[in-house]
């Protein structure tokens, strides 16, 4: 079997779908899921048989962010920059959503500093984000 861009995301994607029947709030499970994708991730480079691209790794980032795996979803950031790609406002947006989701409102924030740094301009889902991760925190809104 030749392994491609299409088939690596496809298996990326399913390993953390929502109809999967594993529970997502189990640390265990989080880690198997984690493992896998690292698999995956690593995996596919063994084999040569494709060159990653910008869509591999926003996908394998919003995987890892699915994941509650902040630390593998920037490992992939940073690969995805010595690959020679500017990581743009979807690939930034996607790490904040990673974060609102778990409401972390400093990591967000986090972010978007991170994103002004680089030049890049927020959009209507990096507000959203921001708003999500604040909605946890009645305090942080006033602030």
């Amino acid at each position: 079997v030749r392994w491609d861009l299409l088939t690596a995301t496809s298996l990326i994607r399913l390993a953390v779908r929502e109809s999967n029947p594993l529970p997502t709030d189990s640390v265990q499970v989080r880690r198997v899921r984690s493992q896998y994708l690292t698999f995956l991730w690593r995996g596919f480079g063994k084999r040569k048989s494709f060159v990653p691209d910008e869509f591999f790794y926003n996908v394998l980032i919003d995987a890892f962010g699915q994941n509650s795996d902040d630390a593998q979803a920037r490992a992939v950031v940073n690969e995805m920059e010595d690959s020679g790609f500017t990581p743009d406002i979807y690939t930034m947006n996607t790490l904040m959503a990673a974060s609102a989701r778990r409401r972390d409102f400093d990591a967000c924030t986090g972010i978007y500093e991170e994103i002004l740094a680089r030049g890049l301009r927020p959009d209507e889902f990096t507000i959203c984000s921001l708003i999500s991760a604040c909605g946890s925190d009645g305090a942080r809104v006033r602030d």
